[in-house]
């Protein structure tokens, strides 16, 4: 721009070109002319001047202005990025006071929870407590009971001991006065009562019944020989009444002595002149005369010169018991368990009994039974002796 303003305010040069151009063919009037200075270049100096600090002035506005839209803007984004901060935290400080204001709520909720766990646990501790005496006081009776019942078994257990020195071999007592022998009958609640001399002629002849022990009440089931109904009933009814087994089996044998047969009595086993004495089968109770009739004596050549059951031979009964010598032990063992106390001889016979098929603990409720009676014959003896 400052060579074109230059340019422009020179008229002398154009001027002495022109005088030049013309010169060339023919000298100009304007030649003759004196020149006139009119300080074109001093105008021209002080125009350049202008123009250089008119354009400085125009460059430092122009950067001036560039630094202040850039500071500017610079401040702007400065501004927007702290804005930008701003609501960030704002937002921040938002979800920091939501979750200030949940957590808060769900501590308030938790402390009720837990002032009515207290108050429950509480409530649960009195109970436990009225529990816990309730129990205490019920132990207490229980030991109570409990040494009461130890001091009555020890008791009877005393008695026991001291009884059982008086025991007698019951079951040995009534088999050899009744004549009878039991067995199984195939079931567990049923016992076979099998008789012998009941028919004159013929004393291995046997008879027997089957008495049921399922119920309380006993019943009868098969007989041989079959008995009236009705007699039997009777019977059953005394029996039932009494809970005695003895009145059973003496009204069973009369009732199959009736039957068929002439009432005769039971022919007691004889002792061999070898044999050993059983003091305690000395002195066993004979059987009331109410039950057993006596024995015609024109009947007496069918009976074995000892007066019992030919007897078996030395080796037979010596192999059996060896055999069941083995099974005394045992037998002390259930009979300790059932109750029974029960005598080796005694525990002999329930050894050939069981073997036959009898249940054990049906043979331990007619030996208690047996024993009853027994001792209530014993006492009737004793009474009658001073008399």
């Amino acid at each position: 721009m400052t060579t074109t303003m230059t340019s422009a305010f020179e008229p002398s040069r154009s001027s002495s070109m022109h005088r030049q151009s013309m010169l060339v063919p023919s000298q100009s009037i304007a030649d003759t002319l004196p020149s006139i200075n009119f300080g074109f270049d001093d105008l021209r100096d002080r125009m350049a001047k202008f123009s250089a600090k008119f354009d400085a002035f125009i460059e430092q506005g122009r950067k001036r202005v560039l630094e202040e839209r850039n500071q500017f803007r610079m401040d702007m984004a400065e501004l927007q990025e702290n804005e930008r901060m701003k609501r960030k935290d704002i937002e921040i400080l938002d979800l920091k006071t939501s979750t200030y204001q949940q957590t808060i709520a769900k501590e308030t909720a938790e402390a009720r929870e837990i002032q009515s766990a207290i108050s429950s646990l509480a409530d649960q501790r009195d109970k436990h407590l009225e529990k816990r005496d309730a129990l205490k006081a019920q132990i207490a009776a229980t030991q109570k009971e409990i040494d009461a019942r130890l001091a009555a078994q020890r008791a009877h257990a005393q008695q026991q001991e001291a009884q059982a020195r008086f025991n007698v071999p019951e079951l040995d007592f009534w088999v050899s006065n009744l004549c009878l022998k039991i067995e199984g009958a195939g079931l567990t609640d049923h016992l076979k009562f099998v008789y012998t001399h009941i028919d004159e002629k013929d004393w291995e002849k046997e008879a027997y019944f089957e008495l049921l022990t399922a119920a309380r009440d006993y019943d009868v089931g098969k007989c041989r020989p079959k008995l009236e109904r009705e007699k039997v009933e009777k019977v059953l009814d005394k029996m039932n009444e009494t809970r005695e087994l003895v009145t059973l089996l003496k009204g069973m044998r009369e009732l199959l002595l009736n039957q068929r047969f002439t009432p005769r009595a039971c022919p007691r086993p004889s002792v061999q002149p070898g044999d050993a004495v059983n003091p305690t089968t000395q002195n066993q109770p004979s059987i009331p005369t109410s039950f057993l009739q006596p024995l015609s004596t024109e009947h007496s050549h069918n009976r074995t010169p000892s007066g019992s059951m030919p007897p078996q031979s030395e080796k037979a009964v010596a192999d059996k018991r060896a055999a069941a010598q083995q099974a005394v032990d045992i037998l002390h063992e259930i009979s300790t368990i059932l109750n029974c106390h029960l005598d080796a001889r005694t525990i002999s016979i329930c050894i050939s009994m069981i073997e036959n098929g009898v249940n054990p603990e049906a043979l331990a409720t007619v030996i208690k039974e047996l024993r009853l009676e027994a001792q209530e014959v014993q006492r009737d003896i004793a009474t009658a002796r001073p008399s």
